[in-house]
Formats: structure tokens, C-alpha cells, sequence
């Protein structure tokens, strides 16, 4: 084992935490199976998959976003915080573009993260014409 797999598998154990008090377990059983097919921690290897196939100016596309518009009228926001940390990642490590998809509702806490990770965003139209640049669309819900 490397000292990368025993990163990862620290990162996996992070991620895979249930906080949730009901129907416990689930994630464990999901993560189980997956980590069968490739015999590794998940995030090296969705970490090295990234870095294979993504080349500078490729574009990325990142979705987040869960409405319920009664308990999270602006969205949930670690799908937010994810999904931004990750574009960060893959925009200044990879130098790809990144197209962040969420819905209208969603799209503002969305730039205010990003701005708060000292990442600038454009719009669509812009991205396509630039070699590394981040984008958000948003979708009605």
C-alpha cells in the first residue's frame, strides 16, 4: 500500500461518515461494493481518472443543487461547498474550464461560494471563447 492509497483511504473514511439517524448503513454498502470494483480508495481513483482525462481547456461540468423550497428555499449547501471546492481543484490544478449546473434558486449561493474561494466567474457565452474559465447555468426547478 502507498502513502497515496492511505491517503485516499482517509479521504474515503471523511466522506463516507453518516450522519443521518435514519436509515444508517446505506453508504457503507454503497461505498463497500464500489471499493470492490476497484479494489482502491475511491477519491485516488476519481482523482487519477480526473487527471488522466482532463487536459488544459477541456470543459468540465459540475452539478449540485436539492430544493426542497420549503427546508432549503436557497438549496442545501454541502452539495454547494463540494461542488465549488472540486471546481477550484479542477480549474487551478487541471486548467480546465468548469460549467457549474444548478438550479436558479441555487445559482447565487453557488457564485457567492465560488467568490468566497477567490474563484471568478463568467458567463456561458464567455466560457466557451476562453482557454481556462468557470461558468454557472441554472435550470428552473
Amino acid at each position: 500500500m502507498t502513502n497515496l492509497d492511505i491517503v485516499g483511504d482517509n479521504i474515503d473514511r471523511l466522506v463516507n461518515v453518516e450522519l443521518r439517524p435514519r436509515r444508517r448503513g446505506v453508504s457503507a454498502k454503497l461505498y463497500e461494493s464500489a471499493r470492490k470494483k476497484t479494489g482502491r480508495p475511491l477519491t485516488l481513483e476519481a482523482a487519477e481518472r480526473l487527471t488522466k482525462k482532463v487536459k488544459r481547456s477541456d470543459t468540465v461540468i459540475i452539478s449540485s443543487g436539492f430544493m426542497v423550497p420549503f427546508w432549503f428555499p436557497k438549496g442545501e449547501t454541502d452539495g454547494v461547498l463540494g461542488a465549488a471546492a472540486l471546481a477550484r481543484a479542477i480549474h487551478l490544478g487541471l486548467e480546465a474550464k468548469v460549467l457549474l449546473l444548478c438550479e436558479q434558486e441555487v445559482a447565487p449561493v453557488m457564485e457567492a461560494t465560488l467568490r468566497a474561494a477567490t474563484m471568478r466567474t463568467f458567463n456561458y457565452a464567455d466560457l466557451k471563447k476562453m482557454p481556462i474559465a468557470m461558468a454557472i447555468e441554472s435550470f428552473p426547478m
